[in-house]
């Protein structure tokens, strides 16, 4: 970027000392080109993909250890007081989750309102579908907003609303954690 910023002042004074460039000033310019482009390319170039973890393998995001221990697509799902039931023509893909903070303070796992060093859940599927948690409110097992102190683990679930033509394909599921630019991947299914 800053070098992209450098090719403009170069061109006006070349452009300013004559008429127009000489054939050694094209040249110079040209280079200066071609080195911001390749640099700009080298720095843009993306990370080699994450590893896909397996259920029941524990994996690190920042100062969480996390596992998913089961995984289960459900029509509804019991509470106390009833049962949460999804929209029609979609259905509930649970997975239970383990988490365990390892950092040194207390630390909130999925937060109901997240920045980007937060701990955040998509679920993928086929050819960049993502569908976002479903928050059930009241749900005592629901993992979002839980607040561990240091070295201590919780165990509970995860909910995503998927529509019956991902439900009722063989196509692959990942449960996908993000925290800044990093990223831990489990195939569901």
């Amino acid at each position: 970027m800053k070098k992209t910023l450098f090719i403009l002042p170069t061109l006006l004074l070349i452009v300013s000392v004559g008429c127009g460039p000489t054939a050694q000033q094209t040249s110079m310019v040209n280079d200066i080109v071609t080195e911001a482009t390749t640099e700009e390319t080298e720095t843009t170039t993306k990370e080699p993909p994450t590893e896909t973890l397996a259920v029941n393998e524990v994996g690190s995001l920042g100062d969480w250890d996390i596992s998913i221990t089961s995984f289960n697509i459900v029509d509804n799902i019991p509470y106390s007081y009833g049962a949460y039931a999804p929209d029609e023509g979609n259905k509930y893909a649970v997975a239970a989750v383990h988490i365990e903070n390892k950092g040194k303070t207390p630390n909130k796992f999925l937060p109901s309102f997240s920045l980007s060093s937060d701990v955040r859940a998509k679920m993928t599927y086929g050819d960049g579908y993502e569908f976002t948690v479903t928050q059930l409110m009241g749900y005592d097992k629901d993992l979002h907003d839980t607040t561990l102190n240091p070295l201590s683990n919780a165990d509970g679930e995860i909910v995503f609303t998927l529509p019956d033509t991902v439900v009722n394909d063989s196509g692959e599921l990942i449960l996908c954690f993000t925290q800044d630019n990093s990223e831990l991947n489990f195939k569901v299914r």
